[in-house]
């Protein structure tokens, strides 16, 4: 049964990266909100660097001054790879954050969250009303059911398919990395279709950044890695996939499309694009050796 936790002030949050040796720490100022679902656990806090945060399971997963580096690379990267996206579907995004970053195209039409946890959803229009509006645009579906439950019943076709959930080093999302879901996700693209989906740092999270860019480039004619910062990640940066039936983001852009595009970015942009796939030497032997 779900239940809401009591509310207390003056505490330290504390979490490890995988295995457990390397982490970080932030103090508390004030814990907003707090949960025991039947999938997880919510944690909304503030604090004095990174604003306010949302932690599952004790993983954060969004923070207000540092959020945006995440969302808007794996947002922008396929939407302006796309030519012409229209219809747009996100596994997991019970943040809001991903969705509010597509709603700044005009183009779009409309856009499908599939975030099996209502009460992710819930958290966030309660403690984040800058996203609580998405979840109320017209555009907008939301749908609580496992993404392989979900890709499997639906029929008409997406241009653009966001994959925003924690990596299985932090999370029970595991059966979103496998290579039947990737091949169920292209079977749901329409020609010329792209996914997009964030696969780790490529320090810490190396191994499964290998694999899941092992099983897209079995699935997917076209592959990329793509890096970009994010804080506080020790490492400094985040590894992206961008897999398409037929574009390639590295080549196939249109830049002055980005550099006219009239909302605002805090990241992202034309040269962003650009030099996010121009990978270090230790990355490119990664997926070179695989």
């Amino acid at each position: 049964m779900e239940k809401e936790l009591s509310v207390l002030n003056n505490m330290v949050y504390i979490e490890y990266l995988a295995g457990g040796r390397t982490g970080f720490i932030i103090k508390m100022d004030n814990l907003v909100y707090s949960r025991q679902t039947n999938l997880q656990r919510i944690d909304v806090f503030d604090t004095t660097d990174l604003g306010r945060v949302i932690a599952l399971d004790g993983k954060m997963i969004f923070a207000e001054e540092s959020g945006y580096m995440y969302s808007e690379m794996l947002t922008h990267v396929p939407l302006f790879t796309h030519p012409n996206p229209k219809r747009v579907a996100v596994i997991g995004g019970g943040t809001g954050a991903v969705l509010h970053e597509i709603l700044k195209h005009p183009e779009i039409n409309e856009v499908v969250v599939c975030e099996e946890d209502p009460y992710l959803i819930y958290a966030t229009k309660k403690c984040f009303k800058s996203f609580e509006k998405d979840f109320s645009d017209p555009r907008t579906t939301v749908v609580n059911k496992k993404g392989t439950a979900f890709m499997s019943m639906i029929s008409r076709g997406f241009d653009v398919i966001i994959i925003d959930a924690p990596s299985p080093i932090i999370s029970q999302s595991g059966y979103l990395f496998t290579q039947n879901f990737y091949k169920t996700c292209m079977e749901k693209l329409n020609k010329g279709g792209i996914l997009s989906i964030e696969i780790e740092d490529p320090f810490y999270g190396k191994g499964w950044l290998a694999i899941t860019y092992k099983r897209l480039s079995m699935i997917f004619p076209k592959t990329h890695i793509y890096t970009g910062h994010i804080t506080p990640n020790p490492v400094g940066f985040l590894t992206y996939a961008i897999a398409s039936k037929e574009y390639d983001p590295s080549k196939k852009v249109d830049l002055d499309r980005i550099k006219k595009f009239n909302k605002n970015f805090r990241y992202y942009n034309d040269c962003i694009h650009t030099a996010a796939f121009c990978l270090p030497n230790f990355l490119k032997d990664l997926i070179k050796n695989l």
